[in-house]
């Protein structure tokens, strides 16, 4: 184990921590997710600005559209997939989203040379809109700001800016699949003097489908990827193909649960680095009123890698609070 103070300062753990950070930069979830789904706050910021369903706290819904259910944006990992009147008139196009949670991790650096446990806070808001263009087309936009503050390893402190545009085609012999077109920006900053330390833009094609058996159980899935179009610093540039799959299922009117696995190959052709990231997440959220819900989960990642450093496991537990006004 490495001491997180020395005789020289503090000035090591945070070169450390910038230097795992910069190296890691590309680890997934999520996206995310997200991530994207809890895990290490900074796996889980990229894992949402590189992956798609994304985002951030939980897997995100594939972005369909169907007589029962609006199009998934964002502001459903706070609160679930929203349900809406059958006519498309009373679809409400805006969205405004925040959430505050906290996070147990077992690997707060995401490698494997050294494992230290840590809890951080991760607080977001952030705006949507999602609407019909004509016919089967549609778009999803996305603009939110994500600050995650760390309990003993305040190095690894950093913001995230993220935006995203998306084109969705809904299939029509299958309405409740799409295909899918996004563009996504993402900029990181460290926590103490908020400079910037890695951009990225990504263009990301893939499919996506939601099946419910009733009204009560669901399945998704989506096939996407996603390519690197310009990193800052390219060094650390990725592509990313990744499956998920997600079980949701409503346990009582204001409870509801959901497994997902996300499987994805991510290649690093700067480093000449492979890796195949295992995820499974247990998530159950409770809607306390329309707009808020409270939620928690359970998140186990195994990332193998050609680079002895990355080829590590995570294991992450959290709660948190949201709110979502859709108008």
């Amino acid at each position: 184990m490495l001491p997180c103070n020395t005789a020289h300062g503090s000035m090591r753990p945070m070169i450390l921590a910038r230097l795992l950070m910069t190296m890691a930069v590309c680890l997934p979830i999520m996206a995310a997710g997200q991530a994207d789904i809890p895990r290490s706050a900074f796996g889980q910021s990229i894992m949402d600005s590189q992956s798609q369903p994304a985002d951030t706290f939980q897997t995100r819904k594939p972005q369909s559209y169907s007589d029962e259910y609006a199009i998934a944006s964002p502001a459903d990992d706070d609160i679930g997939l929203q349900q809406i009147f059958k006519r498309e008139q009373d679809m409400q196009p805006f969205s405004a989203f925040a959430e505050v949670a906290g996070y147990y991790t077992s690997n707060a650096f995401l490698n494997n040379f050294f494992e230290l446990e840590d809890a951080y806070l991760a607080t977001r808001v952030g705006l949507g809109y999602s609407r019909r263009l004509t016919g089967p087309f549609f778009v999803d936009m996305t603009l939110r700001q994500q600050w995650f503050r760390y309990d003993k390893y305040s190095e690894l402190d950093f913001e995230s800016l993220r935006g995203e545009a998306s084109l969705l085609y809904v299939l029509p012999p299958f309405p409740d699949a799409s295909l899918f077109v996004r563009y996504g920006y993402e900029r990181l900053t460290d926590g103490r003097e908020h400079n910037e330390f890695y951009v990225n833009h990504g263009v990301a094609v893939g499919v996506q489908a939601v099946k419910a058996f009733s009204r009560g159980h669901r399945v998704f899935m989506s096939l996407t990827s996603e390519l690197a179009a310009d990193t800052e610093p390219e060094i650390i540039s990725r592509d990313e193909y990744s499956l998920n799959i997600s079980y949701s299922v409503d346990l009582t009117r204001s409870l509801r649960a959901m497994l997902t696995y996300r499987v994805a190959y991510q290649h690093y052709p700067e480093l000449s680095r492979h890796d195949w990231n295992h995820l499974g997440d247990l998530n159950f959220q409770y809607s306390i009123t329309r707009n808020i819900s409270l939620s928690a989960s359970v998140t186990c990642t195994a990332n193998r890698s050609n680079n002895d450093l990355f080829d590590y496991d995570v294991a992450n537990l959290g709660a948190g609070l949201g709110v979502l006004i859709r108008f």
